[in-house]
C-alpha cells in the first residue's frame, strides 16, 4: 500500500481535490442563485485538518433597476417606399450584378475596358497612381476629368500614351 501511495498518491489527491472544488463551487453558486458571468477563479487551496478550504472568485452580472420606463415616449418614424424608390434600387441592383461580354471593335459609352496604367508627376511615380488589370466602364467617371476620353476609341490590345493633369491637393 506505502509503494502505490508514493506512487500514485500525489495524482490521485490532486484528481479529487479538483472534483470536489468543480462540485462545491457549482453547488454554491446555484444555492446562493449567483448570475456568474463565466468561469469561477480558485485561489489559495489548502488542505487543513483534512478539510479542504479554498477560495472561489467569480465575476456577476450587475444589478440593473430600471426606474421610469413607464414614462418613457417613443416616436415611431415611418418611410413611404414609391415606385420610383423601387425603380432606383432595381437598377441599381442591376448596375452591381451587370455581366459584361468582350467585343470588337472600338471602346464606347457604358463598355468595360480592362487595362493597366501608369502613372506619374513630374516624371515620378506615385503611390495609387498605376494598376494592372484595371476594370473601368466608360462614362462611371470613377478616373479624374479626361482619362475615360483617353481610352475611349481605343480597341483591344492597342496601347496609348497621353497627358492628363491631377488635381492639385491644398495642404493646411
Amino acid at each position: 500500500m506505502s509503494h502505490i501511495r508514493s506512487q500514485y498518491g500525489a495524482g490521485i489527491q490532486q484528481e479529487v481535490i479538483n472534483d470536489v472544488i468543480r462540485d462545491t463551487v457549482f453547488e454554491a453558486i446555484k444555492s446562493e442563485d449567483i448570475r456568474a458571468v463565466g468561469m469561477p477563479n480558485i485561489d489559495d487551496v489548502k488542505l487543513e485538518d483534512d478539510f479542504l478550504v479554498y477560495q472561489a472568485t467569480v465575476e456577476i452580472f450587475p444589478e440593473v433597476d430600471v426606474q421610469g420606463i413607464d414614462e418613457i415616449e417613443v416616436e415611431r418614424h415611418t418611410a413611404q417606399v414609391s415606385e420610383e424608390d423601387v425603380d432606383t434600387m432595381i437598377e441599381n441592383l442591376q448596375k452591381q450584378r451587370e455581366e459584361f461580354v468582350e467585343k470588337k471593335g472600338m471602346a464606347a459609352k457604358d463598355n468595360q475596358v480592362t487595362f493597366d496604367f501608369e502613372g506619374s508627376i513630374d516624371g515620378e511615380k506615385f503611390e495609387g497612381g498605376s494598376a494592372e488589370d484595371f476594370k473601368l466602364v466608360i462614362g462611371s467617371n470613377q478616373m479624374i476629368p479626361g482619362f475615360e476620353a483617353g481610352i475611349k476609341g481605343m480597341k483591344a490590345g492597342e496601347e496609348k500614351n497621353y497627358r492628363r493633369h491631377f488635381p492639385r491637393r491644398l495642404s493646411s
